[in-house]
């Protein structure tokens, strides 16, 4: 199933990344066409702008010599490097001059020009200036692709002049095809990076799934092991007393009794493991008030002396300088707590042994902790006594009546609440849990 789900969300970023990099590469490709055509139509727009001021010299022979010769010598020079023809015709077609780098039929250009004097000139760009129309055409013959910008002149005599400059397109074709190539490899490219990119973005965006399924098969497990067994003990139990249907009720309470502290037993399992669903959930509601922190302390003290003087523990309290500490939380979770942890401190420890509860403040955090003297923890087991189910003695925790889930609900119930709670221990020597909440 996880592979299937990393395999769809591979393919779903691959195809949301192609799909981002084809737009682009589009998107490029269209703008430098366009910016490459235009480049084009404004050079041989330009060209044949200039040329208008260099009719005279075809006109008038006798100016061959001058400044405007020499500045047309110039212009000419510079069209031969560039590529671009150009031809300067009258309305019959006499041609006055023409000068081409590369073998081009007249007849498209003589076609190109009786189409500026029809009602549909046929071309693909009409610029106009305020000294005349220019028409782009684009016209192709055999394996040549020329582009043609047309404008009409009028002599100093009143004479109609046509303008034509021409441009072969050979080198923009094999621009916009090397840029299509280059494009098209970009996005060959671009979708091998985005199927690696893919893998490794759904192998990330799946680790929590990983976590989580794995925390859920861990927790189903664990909670079917808990409950097997109390289960296992009350059906041994009833069975002992069905084997034996005459004695009286009261040569079977022994039996009876074991599996009532089983039902207690998973009572209380049922019940953690419900609190624990909820808050997993989300909707395990806190109904937040504010109240002293030191009442809360004494409340849950109060709740647990006759339970530890029946142990012989002696249970202390430490409030000095704190009964200005003020929570704002929800209250009945706060004793459900302390109650956790104060429980699993004496449970823990013998008879004899202090266990010393303190509150004091530390800045904008209240801190409360709760000192035993009991087995201690071993330090390779510190850091898994939040996880759920997991108990250092199962042994005895099953004789205590545990079920391995209570600091893992003291966990939620303090992160709930934005803070934190931590273990210190000494195996041998005791355990101290610290609680560090918000103060009001």
């Amino acid at each position: 199933m996880l592979k299937k789900m990393k395999l769809r969300l591979t393919l779903m970023n691959s195809a949301v990344f192609l799909a981002i990099l084809t737009s682009i590469v589009i998107f490029v490709f269209i703008s430098f066409q366009v910016q490459a055509t235009e480049s084009t139509d404004n050079e041989l727009m330009n060209d044949a702008y200039m040329l208008k001021r260099y009719v005279s010299l075809f006109e008038n022979q006798s100016s061959s010599q001058g400044a405007l010769y020499e500045e047309y010598n110039d212009f000419k020079a510079r069209l031969n490097s560039t590529n671009i023809s150009y031809g300067i015709w009258d309305v019959s077609g006499h041609s006055y001059v023409y000068i081409s780098s590369y073998s081009l039929p007249l007849d498209p250009l003589a076609a190109i020009r009786s189409l500026i004097f029809a009602a549909d000139s046929r071309a693909v760009r009409e610029s106009a200036e305020s000294d005349g129309t220019y028409y782009l055409h684009l016209y192709r013959y055999g394996d040549v692709n020329i582009g043609v910008c047309t404008t009409i002149a009028v002599t100093d005599s009143g004479q109609m002049r046509i303008i034509q400059t021409i441009q072969n397109m050979h080198y923009q074709e094999n621009m916009n095809q090397t840029f299509r190539r280059t494009m098209l490899l970009a996005i060959a490219l671009g979708f091998l990076l985005s199927l690696v990119t893919g893998y490794f973005i759904a192998g990330n965006s799946m680790k929590p799934v990983e976590v989580s399924m794995q925390q859920q098969k861990s927790f189903i497990a664990d909670a079917s092991h808990e409950l097997r067994t109390p289960i296992t003990i009350m059906r041994t139990n009833l069975d002992v007393a069905r084997s034996c249907p005459d004695d009286p009720v009261s040569e079977q309470m022994e039996w009876i009794d074991s599996a009532y502290r089983e039902t207690e037993h998973m009572q209380l399992l049922v019940d953690n493991l419900l609190q624990i669903a909820k808050s997993d959930a989300g909707s395990d509601d806190l109904s937040m008030q504010q109240f002293f922190a030191y009442r809360l302390c004494r409340d849950v003290r109060d709740r647990f002396v006759p339970i530890a003087d029946r142990k012989g523990i002696r249970l202390w309290f430490d409030d000095k300088a704190a009964d200005s500490v003020i929570l704002t939380a929800d209250y009945n979770k706060m004793v459900q707590l302390l109650s956790i942890v104060l429980d699993n401190a004496i449970k823990y420890s013998s008879p004899g042994q202090d266990i010393r509860m303190s509150l004091k403040r530390a800045g904008q955090k209240a801190v409360i902790a709760v000192e035993d003297h009991g087995i201690g923890i071993d330090k390779s087991e510190l850091e898994n006594i939040f996880n759920r189910f997991y108990r250092t003695d199962k042994a005895r925790s099953r004789k205590e009546g545990g079920s391995g889930l209570g600091l893992a609900i003291a966990k939620q119930i303090t992160e709930a609440h934005g803070g934190t709670i931590t273990a210190d221990s000494v195996k041998g020597r005791g355990t101290t849990i610290t609680i560090t909440l918000p103060a009001a």
